[in-house]
């Protein structure tokens, strides 16, 4: 199997890192002065950035019904070779030209 060790560090060895004022946000690189603000401004960006994805997937799936609705207004194709009004179609319907 495969196992997993922790590395055990010392506190004198990461304490001061961690009260150094070097602490930045890795999305918009505002400093920050102390670990709990560094946490609370990373999960204020978090909730930015679901709060944008919700929103983003939410208009995505209203875009996926309006497109299962028909269309209620039809398209002329003029023909290639006459100066006629052309053929009706259906929204939706593709139209081959080899015919």
């Amino acid at each position: 199997m495969f196992g997993f060790q922790m590395v055990k560090l010392p506190p004198t060895q990461y304490a001061p890192l961690l009260k150094d004022n070097d602490l930045c946000c890795w999305r918009c690189d505002r400093a920050l002065g102390s670990m709990p603000k560094l946490k609370a401004h990373l999960q204020d960006e978090f909730d930015k950035l679901t709060k944008g994805e919700k929103a983003k997937l939410e208009r995505k799936r209203k875009r996926a019904t309006d497109e299962k609705r028909p269309e209620k207004v039809a398209r002329v194709i003029p023909d290639e070779g006459d100066n006629s009004a052309g053929d009706v179609i259906q929204a939706g319907t593709s139209v081959s030209r080899n015919e």
